[in-house]
């Protein structure tokens, strides 16, 4: 696409339910990271008193939750490159993913969350300087690196940056493909097929396969399997807003979708299953394939719900205010080191599981938000929680336009 095209584009209404599943999606990882230290499986900080029953609902969240901020980041890749070259799209990623991943991420937070986390266990008992200068090391040495998506992990859950800068450079030379004619042909047959009901499923067959291809490449955490996953839900997201033909057909099967995700919600949950899906690194066989084919269906199904709740809410459809709609990223960024720090010493009281994580909630939630807010004011800060340098002025008005 080139700058004369760009000129010629029209504007386009802005989608504010987009918007509000964003928020949600960013207040359910919120939620989500105060839970974990309460749920039996393995994290950073963790509680004695631990809940399996919480482990199993975190599961089912674990299917579909960051999937779908990696729906809605393709969605809004789809916007960008209206009214970006890619060459401008790519040096927009850079600054918004790239660098705080590294600065933010790498440089700064990741040493303190590295730092409590070998404290809570007694695995240091050094001063914080001094270990923080030997993990950056540890982390900026080549020597430590490996070709695997998992070096996003040294960014602790600012992995989703890293992942999310790489799916995006991966995705881009297919973006602008369907930008083009020929793409454009090829969106038009796809959104001819979606005339039978329940159509909209049939999206889950490219997810599965690509989660099955990195099954087969790397199932260690942060790995091929979650970036082929994640990649299948950003190239989807791209194209759901392509043609309104899909929209449509997705309210249309709203329905059904959550008959499908309550269904295989509970084959999953209470049945064997789920041995399956724990042990999928063993091999691709039919009963692991099946098992993980029953996984893409429901997380799918899920999207297809949480996309109905955007489209058919009322108050869903007016604009996010523009201060909260900035702060989404920016919360992500922040949210975890505040965690685990509150969790560090709400752990060891004499307390049951509720009200300790109503403490960490709560204590969590408004320590980020100030944290935010005045991040928010500086433009280098602003820059390293993945802002832009300075509001534009599109921003403060009730736009039409990304």
């Amino acid at each position: 696409m080139d700058r004369g095209a760009m000129a010629t584009v029209p504007a386009v209404p802005r989608l504010h339910w987009i918007d509000w599943l964003r928020v949600a999606a960013i207040v359910g990882v919120f939620l989500f990271h105060t839970l974990r230290p309460f749920n039996a499986d393995g994290w950073h900080v963790k509680n004695l008193e631990q809940s399996a029953g919480l482990s199993v609902a975190m599961g089912v969240f674990w299917s579909f939750g960051l999937a779908v901020l990696f729906l809605l980041s393709g969605v809004g890749a789809r916007f960008a490159l209206r009214r970006r070259t890619w060459q401008q799209f790519l040096r927009e990623r850079v600054a918004r993913l790239l660098v705080p991943f590294v600065v933010a991420g790498v440089l700064v937070l990741s040493p303190i969350q590295a730092y409590i986390e070998a404290v809570h266990k007694g695995l240091t008992d050094r001063a914080f300087v001094d270990f923080a200068v030997s993990w950056i090391g540890i982390a900026l040495n080549p020597l430590e690196w490996s070709i695997s998506p998992t070096i996003f992990g040294r960014g602790y859950h600012l992995w989703f940056l890293g992942f999310l800068f790489a799916i995006s450079v991966i995705a881009l030379p297919l973006l602008v493909w369907l930008m083009g004619r020929r793409g454009g042909v090829a969106i038009d047959a796809l959104a001819r097929r979606l005339v039978w009901p329940g159509a909209t499923l049939a999206f889950a067959v490219p997810i599965v396969i690509l989660m099955s291809i990195g099954v087969t490449l790397g199932t260690d955490e942060h790995d091929w399997f979650e970036l082929c996953w994640y990649l299948a839900y950003f190239v989807i997201g791209f194209v759901l807003v392509a043609d309104d033909r899909f929209m449509a057909a997705v309210r249309r099967d709203g329905w059904l979708a959550l008959a499908v995700a309550i269904t295989s919600t509970i084959v999953l949950t209470v049945t064997p299953v789920a041995d399956l899906l724990f042990s999928i690194e063993s091999g691709l066989d039919v009963p692991h394939f099946l098992a993980g084919m029953l996984f893409g269906l429901e997380g799918w199904a899920w999207t297809l719900v949480i996309l109905n709740v955007g489209l058919r809410v009322a108050a869903l459809q007016r604009p996010v205010a523009a201060r909260l709609n900035e702060a989404v990223l920016p919360v992500y960024v922040v949210h975890q080191p505040v965690i685990l720090a509150v969790a560090f010493f709400v752990v060891q009281w004499p307390i049951g599981i509720l009200p300790k994580w109503l403490i960490v909630f709560g204590v969590s939630m408004a320590i980020t938000l100030g944290l935010v807010e005045l991040g928010l004011r500086s433009r280098v800060t602003r820059v390293l929680l993945g802002a832009r340098a300075q509001r534009p002025a599109l921003e403060v008005r009730d736009g039409r336009a990304r």
